[in-house]
């Protein structure tokens, strides 16, 4: 074997290491928007292992009929981190049908686009060269002259408005799912020889399919405009059990007080109850403290599994990232020359890629770390009046202190001191009397005779609380010895601080 015939393998094993390893279908980490007639709802998934963590949901009410308008909202209050985002939305629109072509046939990808969208185009309210298509072959049906297809389309005008908004809040836009497209994603298949039959619920239709060991069998719609949810889900299980001897299971999902409408069905259809995680095909785990998750996600977690490639079959949304490399692969094979330049290229492409992917990140967790240092100011300012607070009272007790027990410590002594002056000798004459420091008294005055002095120190010591008291200094000069009260004396006097 020579070189050249082993270039297309190779071409293939590179196009493929680029698809998983590059492009953002290879996010272990998703945001699925579910745009609702009168509802937002979103999840961010996230990969583990072979199975998915959901992190958080969320769910808002339309504000407008304009959906781009509420989804720049959501976006904008709520604050989430992921690799990409898909839709899940009714402008995607769904079709289970059979193609004119044999079965088991090689059939080129290119042809069966465009009998898809052929078979599709009477279902549609655009041009079909102005959609975006995907299809995926029901091969569990077997069928000689054509070709079980379940197709989904979506007009790529309105696909690109809701990627320019996702792209506002630096995300990109993966996939548009259809509602149906999405919960196919969140029903386990059932066993051998049983089938299983889920009705997603809706503000304006049910959803319904039914589905046998090898895959989903039969679909079918009901508007609820005329008649009411009960009514309109016993008719859905009723057609679609026709296709069946008996329904084995009934699974309810979606929007509304499903809860009492299972009630209210159970006495006619014993086997119906909620969907719930363990109905996926991979386990499904919810995050710590979250809250709020119930069947009304089961399209939004069967579209995140099926973005996350945690199931069985591609991802069945539309998109429109992925016609370059089929462009490339189909060049490349037809031209083997061209193969040189194709790698340089791709190489290119994959540093502008990664590039492209770190640059959005950065911006992503500058984005973050702002509004965290914003959140981070807002947290600190009770913290710092705390502080404050705190603080004030500190001072506060210690005033209290000080008036409690200082200062009535102080008045107490004070009053004893006075009482105590009131009764002193009448031959002395004080002239001045000051508190020191330490909380002791000075006093200083006159007397006519030195032994008054001593006296009225003998009283001082005598009162209540006196710890101290004794003669500081005493003067008796010549010079003042014709003065009426010529002895000049200073008392030291303390009290007891208790």
């Amino acid at each position: 074997m020579n070189k050249l015939s082993k270039i297309p393998s190779d071409l293939n094993k590179i196009i493929t290491r680029i698809r998983d390893g590059f492009t953002p279908f290879s996010s272990r980490k998703v945001a699925v928007i579910d745009l609702g007639k009168n509802s937002i709802k979103l999840i961010i998934a996230k990969r583990k292992g072979r199975g998915m963590v959901i992190s958080s949901c969320a769910e808002v009410d339309r504000s407008s009929h304009d959906v781009n308008n509420d989804l720049k909202t959501l976006l904008s209050e709520e604050l989430y981190s992921s690799q990409g985002a898909v839709v899940v939305t009714d402008q995607a629109r769904f079709l289970a049908s059979e193609l004119n072509m044999p079965s088991g046939g090689k059939i080129s990808a290119d042809k069966l686009l465009a009998a898809a969208s052929w078979e599709m185009e009477p279902y549609l309210d655009f041009p079909p060269s102005e959609g975006l298509f995907v299809y995926q072959l029901q091969e569990h049906k077997t069928s000689e002259d054509s070709t079980p297809v379940l197709i989904s389309a979506m007009d790529r005008k309105v696909y690109a408005g809701l990627s320019r908004v996702i792209k506002d809040s630096l995300s990109i836009l993966h996939r548009a799912y259809s509602p149906e497209a999405a919960f196919i994603g969140s029903v386990r298949l059932p066993e051998e020889g049983k089938n299983k039959m889920v009705v997603d619920c809706h503000e304006d239709i049910l959803r319904g399919a039914l589905f046998l060991t090898t895959g989903p069998f039969v679909f079918q719609n009901i508007p609820l405009e005329m008649r009411g949810l009960e009514e309109s889900v016993g008719e859905m299980i009723k057609d679609l059990a026709v296709n069946v001897d008996k329904v084995e299971e009934i699974v309810i999902a979606g929007d509304g007080d499903l809860d009492d409408l299972i009630q209210r069905l159970k006495p006619e259809f014993e086997n119906i109850r909620l969907w719930r995680t363990e109905d996926a095909l991979v386990k499904i785990d919810l995050a710590p403290y979250l809250t709020g998750f119930s069947p009304k996600y089961a399209a939004a977690a069967g579209a995140a599994l099926q973005e996350l490639k945690l199931t069985d079959k591609p991802p069945f949304g539309v998109t429109d990232q992925v016609f370059l490399l089929k462009s490339i692969t189909k060049k490349a094979r037809e031209d083997r020359r061209v193969l040189p330049a194709l790698a340089l290229a791709i190489f290119f492409l994959s540093i502008t890629g990664h590039y492209a992917a770190t640059k959005i990140s950065m911006s992503r967790y500058i984005a973050k770390i702002d509004s965290l240092k914003e959140e981070k100011g807002r947290l600190l300012v009770p913290i710092e009046k705390k502080r404050r607070l705190e603080e004030k009272i500190r001072e506060i007790n210690q005033k209290e202190k000080y008036l409690k027990n200082v200062l009535s410590i102080h008045n107490r002594n004070l009053l004893a001191l006075l009482n105590g002056l009131s009764r002193r000798p009448p031959d002395v004459v004080l002239t001045k009397l000051f508190q020191e420091e330490d909380g002791s008294f000075t006093i200083e005055g006159r007397a006519f005779q030195g032994r008054s002095v001593a006296g009225f120190i003998q009283m001082l010591s005598g009162l209540k609380f006196c710890e101290e008291a004794r003669l500081k200094d005493m003067e008796n000069s010549v010079s003042r010895e014709k003065e009426l009260f010529p002895h000049c004396f200073g008392i030291y006097l303390r009290f007891r601080e208790e």
